[in-house]
């Protein structure tokens, strides 16, 4: 119903409780706060974050469904632990996803696109040189962004958005190591320099190989876990 104060019925409603507690625990979950495979404990939660325990199972069931959180009968919920059969698919769909992506977004991207590819790596090599690995990730979700965005194809970037709250959470976990740091600096910047070329093939295979690498650092990082 429209009215004198809201003429156009756009009115834009608050961020709901339910809302907020998905938002937060996904963070904490892709930044490492909880780990892979610990045990979230509702109790804990629902006095930390302030809500009631009807919400909290919901947001868990959300998280559920993009696959960061386990819901085990009888034993309650957990962070997701992949293992090195599951992080093998997941970045063989990514890359096949995101080779189609950038390919598209080569032969679209506007300068302004493509300026905003340079500023998204030089944060990244700034975020780096400070040792600031959870803001590396951050910077390398965003360099991302900009090219599913400017892809051209709401459907192939919608599809390859549904996977990456997993992407970022593998991500997260294997970007705490320096070395995996710079050599992802390095593959992206092999990126952007194929875009600059307005090379799509060249962009296809800079982001095969990146992904590939960015694969072996997560299995690698499994691994540790496993051990540990």
């Amino acid at each position: 119903m429209q009215t004198e104060h809201n003429p156009t019925g756009l009115l834009v409603q608050p961020v709901s409780v339910l809302d907020q507690a998905v938002l937060r625990l996904r963070t904490a979950i892709i930044t490492g706060e909880f780990l892979p495979g610990e045990k979230l404990i509702e109790q804990s939660l629902c006095q930390r974050m302030g809500i009631s325990r009807a919400s909290l199972r919901e947001a868990l069931r959300r998280l559920e469904a993009v696959h960061l959180v386990d819901l085990i009968p009888n034993r309650g919920p957990f962070v997701a632990k992949l293992g090195p059969h599951e992080v093998d698919e997941i970045h063989q769909v990514w890359q096949l996803l995101q080779s189609e992506i950038v390919y598209q977004f080569v032969k679209l991207a506007k300068p302004v696109q493509i300026a905003q590819l340079e500023e998204r790596l030089l944060e990244i090599q700034s975020l780096t040189e400070a040792g600031d690995a959870m803001g590396h990730v951050t910077a390398t979700n965003a360099f991302f962004k900009v090219i599913v965005d400017g892809c051209g194809n709401r459907v192939l970037g919608d599809t390859i958005r549904n996977l990456m709250y997993r992407i970022h959470f593998l991500r997260a976990r294997s970007l705490i190591h320096e070395r995996l740091q710079r050599v992802c600096i390095e593959e992206l910047g092999n990126i952007v320099a194929a875009v600059h070329k307005r090379n799509p093939k060249a962009a296809r295979l800079a982001v095969q190989r990146h992904i590939d690498a960015a694969c072996k650092g997560a299995r690698e990082t499994c691994s540790e876990q496993a051990v540990a």
